[in-house]
C-alpha cells in the first residue's frame, strides 16, 4: 500500500537529545577555551589594532556557527514519500529507494554508541544514524546503500536511524510489504492497459523487405505500435525480429518499404527521426576503456544536452537503474547486465518518445528485471512507445499490450496477448504451434 494521502510522510526525532546536546556542549566547551588563549595570545604579540579587533569577532563566529551545524540533526526530518526514504542529518541526506527497504524492526542496540554526529560505520555491513538509544529502526536494504560520506565510505545492507515515532514508520513500510504478499500479481503490471490506445502512431513499418543474397529475411512485414502502448515482438531464432529492429533503427537499409518514427522518416528527416528514438541492443555496443559516467556524458553532449540538465537526468538515471557503484569501473569490467543498464540509460538520456528494447532482460537479476518492467510502463504511461522483443514469454503476455509473433519474416499473429494465445493454455503453448520448424 502506497501512502493514503499521497503526500510525504515526515518523521523528526526529538525524544531523548541529551547525547546531542553534551557532545555540542563538550566540543564548544573545548574549542571556546583553545580560541580565547590563541586570540589573547594574538592580540599581545600581533602590533595591529585592526587585527587585534578581528581576530576575537571570527573566534566568536566560527564558535557559532560550530554551534549552528552541531545541533543541525534537530532541526531536520526523515521523509517516506512514494518512491524514496530520504534520511536527513544534518547536512547529510541519504536518499534511498523506497523497493530496496526490505525489512525493518524495532530495536534497541546498546551495544552501539548512544549518538553519532553523521553516518557511521559500526561494521562491514551496517552503518549508525542515531541520536540516541530511543526510538530506534534497523533497516535492511536490498541492493545495500552506497555511501560516499567520508567517515562511512561504501555499501550498507542495514541502517541504523533513531525516530519519534517508530511504529508509524513500522506500519507504513509493512503494509506495503503484506499487500504484495496478498496480492502476487502487482496491479501495475497487469496484462490489458489502464488508458485508451492512443490513434497516434510512433512506430511504422509498411511493406518491408530485407534480403540476404538469396535468402528472404523479413517479407513484407507491416506493423504499428501507438502512442502509450507497450508491443512484444516475438518469434524463434532468425525469424527476423533483429533484422526488423536494425531497419527500424536505421542499422539496416530495406530492400523495399517504409519505417516511420514519430511520423518521420529517416530519408526525409534523419535528426528527428533518431532524436525521437532510444535503442537498446541485444549486445550493448559500448568502448572497453570508458567509465559508466564518460558513457553518459558522451551522449549527453552528442545530444546537446545542457550540462546541468544532463546531470540531474545521469543523476536519476543511476539511481533508477541501481548503477551507482560501477558508475566510475571501466565497462570492460561489467557483467552482461549491467552493461544492459548503462545501455537502457544511453537510451533514455535524451528522453525519446519511442523505446526499441532488443531482449533487454537478459542477464538481470529479478529486482532489477522488477524495476525495468516498472520503468517501461511509467514510460508509455507518460505518451511513449515501447517495441519490446524477448524471448520470456511469461514476461511478454503480461506486460504487453498487444503483441506480434514473426516466423519466416512474416507475421503470423498479432493482437492483445490472450487473442494471440486463442485456446492455447499458454502463450509459449500458442507460439509452438504456429512456429514453423526450419
Amino acid at each position: 500500500m502506497r501512502l493514503v494521502t499521497g503526500m510525504p510522510q515526515e518523521f523528526s526525532y526529538s525524544h531523548d537529545t541529551r547525547p546531542l546536546t553534551n557532545h555540542t556542549l563538550g566540543w564548544s566547551l573545548i574549542l571556546a577555551f583553545e580560541g580565547t588563549v590563541i586570540v589573547t595570545l594574538a592580540v599581545i604579540l600581533v602590533p595591529w589594532l585592526w587585527l587585534k579587533l578581528l581576530l576575537p569577532l571570527i573566534a566568536l563566529t566560527s564558535l557559532v556557527l560550530f554551534i549552528r551545524r552541531a545541533r543541525s540533526p534537530l532541526t531536520t526530518t526523515h521523509l517516506l514519500d512514494e518512491t524514496h526514504l530520504t534520511l536527513r542529518f544534518g547536512t547529510a541526506v541519504f536518499s534511498i529507494p523506497r523497493d530496496s527497504v526490505v525489512d525493518a524492526i524495532a530495536v534497541s542496540d546498546r551495544s552501539v554508541p548512544a549518538f553519532s554526529p553523521t553516518l557511521t560505520r559500526l561494521s562491514e555491513s551496517r552503518a549508525q544514524l542515531t541520536m540516541s538509544h530511543s526510538g530506534q529502526v534497523l533497516l535492511t536494504l536490498s541492493p545495500p546503500y552506497r555511501s560516499t560520506t567520508r567517515r562511512a565510505r561504501g555499501e550498507f545492507s542495514e541502517i541504523l536511524i533513531s525516530i519519534d515515532e517508530p511504529e508509524r514508520l513500522l506500519e507504513l513500510l509493512r503494509s506495503e510489504k503484506k499487500q504484495q504478499a496478498e496480492q502476487p500479481h502487482d496491479p501495475a503490471f497487469r496484462l490489458q492497459p489502464t488508458h485508451p490506445r492512443s490513434d497516434i502512431r510512433m512506430i511504422e513499418a509498411i511493406e518491408l523487405t530485407k534480403r540476404f543474397n538469396d535468402c528472404l529475411i523479413v517479407d513484407h512485414l507491416s506493423l504499428t505500435v501507438h502512442a502509450g502502448e507497450i508491443y512484444g515482438f516475438i518469434g524463434r531464432n532468425g525469424a527476423g525480429k533483429s533484422t526488423t529492429i536494425n531497419i527500424l533503427v536505421g542499422l539496416l537499409t530495406a530492400d523495399a518499404g517504409v519505417s516511420r518514427i514519430n511520423g518521420q522518416t529517416l530519408e526525409m528527416n534523419p535528426a528527428k527521426y533518431k532524436s525521437s528514438l532510444g535503442y537498446v541492443a541485444d549486445t550493448p555496443p559500448l568502448f572497453a576503456k570508458l567509465t559508466g559516467g564518460e558513457h553518459l556524458w558522451y551522449a549527453a553532449k552528442m545530444h546537446r544536452i545542457e550540462t546541468s540538465v544532463a546531470r540531474q537526468r545521469i543523476d536519476t538515471l543511476v539511481e533508477q537503474l541501481e548503477l551507482r557503484q560501477h558508475i566510475d569501473d571501466h565497462t570492460e569490467a561489467y557483467s552482461l547486465g549491467t552493461k544492459r543498464k548503462l545501455a537502457l540509460a544511453i537510451a533514455l538520456l535524451h528522453k525519446p518518445r519511442v523505446l526499441i528494447l532488443d531482449e533487454p532482460f537478459n542477464g538481470l537479476d529479478p529486482h532489477t528485471s522488477r524495476n525495468l518492467q516498472r520503468l517501461i510502463i511509467e514510460f508509455t504511461a507518460a505518451g511513449g512507445s515501447v517495441l519490446l522483443s524477448s524471448h520470456d514469454l511469461n514476461l511478454i503476455a503480461r506486460l504487453c499490450h498487444r503483441v506480434g509473433l514473426l516466423d519466416g519474416g512474416k507475421l503470423v499473429a498479432e493482437g492483445a496477448p490472450e487473442i494471440v494465445q486463442a485456446d492455447a493454455t499458454s502463450l509459449e503453448e500458442r507460439f509452438l504451434e504456429l512456429t514453423v520448424l526450419p
